[in-house]
């Protein structure tokens, strides 16, 4: 049974009303996520210098570049070492901004004394990770793909003395194995 009102035409159901309503709520939440959203987007935003890799002309020849870019490397590491072999330029001048310790170079990062440093990949994606501040981050691609392998001849006597040392190692949290399949 429906209510006549003064212009003669039937009052809305209950119903309806109780739909327009839920209707009503839904917009008003979506439009409430979808602003929140878009704000928490625009507000964490930070930049940071995008690099193609090593080979990045503003790094292979940094002083060609105003201002110039900070970055250094551990000396007498292996990515210096690469660095030096296959880019010269850019070796004489990270010369300028080695640190001593990967840490060291870590903390020159985050105080901004360094804009970059240079260092093995997995270590560095482990130590961004270990950031729960989130002030680091890896950019590029990364250089070159190494592993480590170790040989034995066959039914050698090492390979159980090996096996057990990798174990313990792996146990105690001195080495990660990532077993490639």
């Amino acid at each position: 049974m429906s209510q006549i009102t003064c212009n003669g035409s039937a009052s809305p159901r209950p119903t309806n009303i109780f739909m327009t309503h839920m209707w009503a709520m839904f917009a008003v939440v979506f439009l409430a996520i979808y602003t929140a959203n878009l704000a928490a987007f625009m507000i964490t935003r930070e930049e940071f210098h995008e690099f193609s890799g090593i080979d990045d002309p503003r790094l292979v020849k940094p002083w060609s570049h105003k201002p110039m870019f900070k970055f250094g490397s551990i000396p007498w590491s292996h990515t210096e070492s690469t660095i030096a072999k296959y880019f010269k330029e850019m070796h004489s001048y990270i010369k300028n901004f080695s640190k001593s310790s990967v840490q060291k170079g870590i903390e020159a990062v985050i105080h901004g004394q360094l804009d970059a440093f240079f260092y093995d990949g997995t270590v560095l994606d482990y130590l961004v990770a270990q950031d729960e501040d989130c002030r680091l981050l890896t950019v590029g691609s990364w250089y070159a793909m190494t592993g480590y392998g170790l040989a034995f001849a066959r039914n050698s006597k090492y390979v159980d003395m090996f096996n057990k040392r990798i174990l313990e190692y792996q146990e105690n949290e001195v080495i990660w194995v990532h077993i490639a399949r």
